[in-house]
């Protein structure tokens, strides 16, 4: 999967931002920061992703209509327990709570206020006012929509050269679902945002489970003995992928570990995808209770011998993929699925509610 992927990682992060919260006083900040860096040995499915899309489609929102009772995530938060559909991301800032977003669509900032929907909806310039008083300027004033039998009040405001929406409905008499989203795509439409906004939180139940955490959404890569990692820090890409930084031994052979919410439909096909493997037998293997699909490869280029090999095993939990490649230039000795066994064990909490 090295060689034809394009070497760009893209860290996404919800580090601060600005925006204003017009269930009362409170101003928070919410912005994104992200870090391209090239790291040798990762190369992100550029070609895949064109012959998904064609180099010449239309730009689209990727935003879903009708996603209810489809697999989703489940996320708590102030005795709601939301399920938010996996092909959103959502990962829970500090001293913010969850943040729903699609890469370069939107981002989606959840609130529980204890407010009622009726009282506050009738003085709508006090729910503006603290939008410009953080220096906002109101782009549309509020509008009240019925979108997927609930009822929505929002506005829209510029703030920085940001597009936001301030969205609320109502929880129950005493509490209101509050969202701020800031719209990254000049693609997304007004019910585009408001259909994202009514999916989540229809699916709100009540619960006594203790809020999401961080330790909610991660996977545990292992580093096994002999080997060491690089970095510690686990990347997302765009293609809302997880990865690891590689880890390596001292006769330089290279071990990539990812999970993917890939474009491929099964683990074999994730394989038969790429073209170091196009030929190769695929074999199978048990290892930390799941089955792994792998296969070996060996390229010569400019006098140097590069031996790879991959394993890949389905997440059903989720609905992504496992997987975990090795390559190894020049290698004295050959390179073989033993050689990754250590890496197959795994630990990931991206489960999600059917």
């Amino acid at each position: 999967m090295k060689e034809n992927k394009t070497g760009l990682i893209i860290l996404i992060s919800v580090l601060t931002a600005v925006i204003v919260i017009l269930m009362g006083t409170l101003v928070f900040l919410l912005a994104e920061n992200r870090n391209k860096e090239n790291r040798t040995g990762k190369k992100v499915r550029e070609e895949t992703q064109k012959t998904k899309q064609g180099t010449d489609a239309p730009i689209t929102t990727g935003v879903q209509q009708e996603v209810s009772g489809g697999p989703a995530r489940p996320v708590v938060f102030k005795g709601y327990e939301f399920q938010v559909p996996v092909d959103y991301g959502c990962i829970i800032a500090e001293g913010m709570g969850p943040v729903v977003y699609m890469s370069d669509i939107f981002q989606l900032r959840l609130r529980v206020e204890d407010k009622n929907y009726e009282t506050y909806t009738k003085d709508p310039e006090h729910a503006m006012q603290n939008a410009k008083d953080a220096g906002g300027e109101i782009t549309k004033e509020v509008t009240e929509s019925e979108i997927k039998g609930h009822k929505i009040a929002w506005y829209r405001t510029s703030l920085q050269d940001d597009d936001m929406v301030v969205m609320w409905s109502a929880a129950d008499e005493n509490r209101m679902f509050g969202g701020q989203m800031v719209i990254l795509s000049q693609d997304m439409k007004e019910e585009d945002f408001l259909n994202v906004f009514a999916q989540v939180i229809e699916s709100a139940e009540e619960t006594d489970k203790p809020d999401s955490t961080t330790d909610d959404f991660t996977i545990t890569f292992p580093v096994p003995e002999g080997f060491y990692a690089q970095d510690d820090e686990v990347y997302v890409t765009d293609e809302k992928d997880y990865y690891s930084d590689d880890y390596m031994t001292n006769d330089f052979v290279s071990v990539s570990c990812r999970v993917t919410k890939d474009f491929f439909e099964n683990a074999r096909a994730e394989i038969q995808s790429d073209w170091n493997y196009e030929n190769a037998e695929i074999k199978t293997l048990d290892a930390g209770g799941r089955t792994f699909y792998y296969a070996t490869a060996e390229k010569n280029s400019d006098g140097k011998r590069t031996q790879y090999v991959i394993a890949v095993c389905e997440l059903p939990e989720c609905g992504w993929i496992y997987s975990v490649e090795a390559d190894a230039t020049d290698c004295e000795r050959e390179i073989t699925i033993d050689d990754m066994k250590g890496f197959l064990s795994f630990t990931c909490n991206l489960s999600v509610k059917k």
